[in-house]
């Protein structure tokens, strides 16, 4: 198969080029928006195109049975089914079995309907990007860029090289201790938000001896103060309640030596249309000079995408990527890194502090970028 990368001003000139070079039979794998820095940053559109350089194949057979195809064989299977099985369970049984088989063809096929349009190599690594809950269009990107700068030879070093790529694009933002912090943390409901501030409140004072007050801007959640008081005070940490916006700048004000000011804000929709005034309210009244974006690891991409759009609304934001250890994969989270502005800061990755909270380095993302089981 040859795959190749074609630049072009509209997508209709970029079909052009392909039809001309590769023929009738070429398919696109993916096409996005760039810009050109050589050109000002000109916008084009960049397109992966493919074919099969062996020429026209005889049309395989699909792993996913036609309905006419079921019929047929439901029909030819069934007189010898009737013939050899006695007991009514073992027939069942055996009809069970067959659908159970067409069912995971189906799903298969569905789950990687581009894997006969490549080759081995680029299908190894296009089913492990999907296993890894990247989606096809991501998939096909990936596997497409790379084949067309010649790095498919084999397994590892498609592994490594598409490691590299993910990796080139994901935006790390490292957390300076040096001057006196008022930091937000904004999150979804259920994010784990408040715990995360707890654990980061233990490590600023522990670790790097700083002096910590913790204040609770979070008067919606019932307990939710109570609750936050009772964590700050086992670790020895200053903790004050504000009920208004007035209230936290009194309380800011009061305590001018302390280095490190956390506030827990509340959790809600933060997709609800007046949830970006609100916030921008917070930041006026706190002077916060760092925000932390707390979000789970769990949640969709299309949910992450949605969620990144509106802290983009917002300066000194990066993320804290929360219960890494409830997740499997993280294809979701990183594709929606990739194209995005935001970036990461710290994963929390269980329950110990501070063992399970870490800064973010390209070490640790390498190591859940894409992972194979084999």
């Amino acid at each position: 198969m040859k795959i190749k990368k074609y630049i072009a001003n509209t997508l209709q000139e970029g079909k052009i080029q392909i039809l001309q070079e590769l023929g009738d039979d070429a398919v696109i794998l993916s096409s996005r928006n760039i810009k050109l820095p050589k050109e000002k940053g000109r916008e084009a559109i960049e397109i992966i195109a493919a074919i099969d350089t062996a020429g026209k194949r005889e049309k395989q057979k699909s792993p996913i049975p036609t309905k006419e195809e079921f019929l047929e064989k439901k029909v030819q299977s069934q007189p010898e089914v009737l013939i050899t099985k006695n007991n009514d369970n073992e027939v069942i049984i055996d009809e069970l079995a067959n659908i159970k088989q067409i069912l995971y063809k189906l799903t298969n096929g569905i789950k990687f309907k581009y894997s006969n349009l490549l080759t081995n190599s680029q299908r190894n690594l296009y089913e492990l990007l999907k296993s890894n809950y990247y989606t096809d269009d991501f998939a096909l990107r990936i596997v497409g860029n790379l084949a067309s700068e010649d790095k498919l030879h084999n397994k590892h070093e498609a592994l490594a090289y598409a490691k590299e790529y993910l990796l080139s694009r994901i935006k790390i933002t490292e957390d300076r201790t040096e001057q006196r912090k008022i930091a937000l943390f904004l999150g979804s409901t259920g994010s784990g938000k408040s715990t995360t501030l707890v654990k980061y409140a233990v490590i600023q004072k522990l670790v790097f001896g700083k002096d910590v007050l913790v204040i609770s801007a979070d008067s919606h959640k019932v307990g939710g103060i109570e609750q936050l008081q009772t964590y700050a005070s086992l670790a020895s940490i200053d903790f004050k309640a504000a009920y208004s916006n007035s209230e936290l700048n009194e309380i800011i004000n009061q305590y001018p030596k302390k280095e490190v000011i956390l506030i827990d804000t509340t959790g809600r929709n933060l997709l609800e249309p007046d949830a970006i005034k609100e916030f921008k309210q917070l930041i006026k009244y706190s002077n916060a000079n760092r925000i932390f974006a707390v979000e789970s690891s769990n949640v969709s991409r299309n949910r992450l995408l949605k969620l990144f759009e509106f802290y983009s609304n917002f300066e000194n934001i990066s993320l804290i990527l929360s219960k890494l250890d409830e997740c499997d994969y993280l294809g979701e989270v990183f594709e929606s890194l990739f194209d995005s502005k935001m970036s990461l800061s710290y994963v929390c990755t269980g329950q110990k502090i501070p063992e399970d909270f870490e800064p973010i380095s390209e070490e640790l993302i390498n190591n859940y970028l894409i992972i194979d089981n084999d």
